[in-house]
């Protein structure tokens, strides 16, 4: 592990500060990163690290070549060791790939894990010399941590860091409707409704969600019959936030009421709804008309 750390910072003091050398005028450094995108740890965009390799001339000796590999916090730490060491094994290959004097310079490997300062990269520093001694520069590097000090660049290696679970585009949900409905077919009258609710909500944009849907309801009334509804439903809201925050907008409804003398016909209609909802669960008021029913009631739903 000290020497995990040491490593560590020897690539943010050559990132960052100048190094220190016994032989100063006589060594360059090169940097060169891959990013990798989510989960993936094979090198899309190669003809982008081979123009980063190129700029090293060809008069010039290679000595050390550093390579470091890591995860962003998205995900599992074990999980996120295994995809940095893919891409330290992407890295290494694409190496073994370039001219000899690559192959015969000294590499120093390490594999991060999941690590927010450098996310989801492989860093490659190569540290060349313009004469062919054999000689290495040493590298000082007591200096250049008191430097990182003083600029506030904290590293985190073992305290393991929570990762924020995503949040997908398209949530499931099902829940329950409490109502104070109005029948108007052959007699107006109030009833208490409840039902459920079940569907699918889709979030394209951070401020723009549709749902598709199911409800049923059974509507009651002891003065007269029971009414039941069945609808499909279809509705587009506005969102403060893509999955917390409040949201308006409009249900259309389409479907059947039937009552105890299995009679039944065609309701439709629409109602205008608002409410809060985060990633876990969704609260909403809505009102609306349908040909036979006014409805009036409250939605509680969780999102699975």
């Amino acid at each position: 592990m000290k020497l995990k750390i040491k490593l560590f910072l020897l690539l943010l003091s050559l990132m960052n500060l100048n190094a220190y050398s016994k032989n100063k005028d006589l060594t360059k450094k090169y940097k060169c990163e891959v990013e990798f995108a989510l989960g993936k740890y094979n090198i899309q965009h190669k003809e982008t690290l081979e123009k980063c390799i190129q700029k090293i001339p060809e008069n010039e000796v290679i000595k050390l070549i550093y390579v470091i590999s890591s995860a962003n916090q998205i995900g599992n730490v074990k999980n996120n060791e295994i995809l940095a060491q893919k891409r330290l094994d992407s890295a290494r290959d694409f190496l073994n790939s370039q001219p000899d004097r690559f192959k015969t310079a000294i590499t120093e490997e390490l594999s991060m894990g999941r690590n927010h300062v450098l996310g989801k990269k492989v860093h490659i520093l190569i540290l060349t010399s313009n004469k062919l001694s054999p000689e290495i520069r040493t590298i000082e590097i007591e200096k250049p941590i008191e430097k990182i000090v003083e600029k506030k660049v904290y590293v985190q290696v073992e305290v393991p860091v929570e990762a924020k679970k995503e949040v997908s585009d398209i949530q499931f949900f099902i829940g329950s409707r409490v109502a104070r409905d109005i029948f108007m077919k052959d007699k107006i009258a109030p009833y208490f409704s409840y039902g459920l609710l079940a569907g699918i909500q889709i979030h394209p944009y951070d401020n723009f969600k549709y749902e598709l849907g199911l409800n049923a309801n059974q509507m009651v009334n002891d003065d007269v019959y029971s009414i039941n509804t069945g609808y499909a439903l279809a509705g587009a809201y506005l969102t403060t936030g893509k999955h917390q925050g409040f949201f308006i907008g409009v249900r259309g409804l389409s479907g059947i009421v039937t009552n105890q003398k299995q009679q039944a016909d065609f309701d439709g209609g629409g109602e205008g709804r608002f409410g809060y909802e985060n990633s876990h669960f969704s609260i909403g008021f809505g009102a609306g008309r349908t040909r036979y029913a006014t409805r009036v009631g409250l939605e509680l739903s969780m999102k699975l």
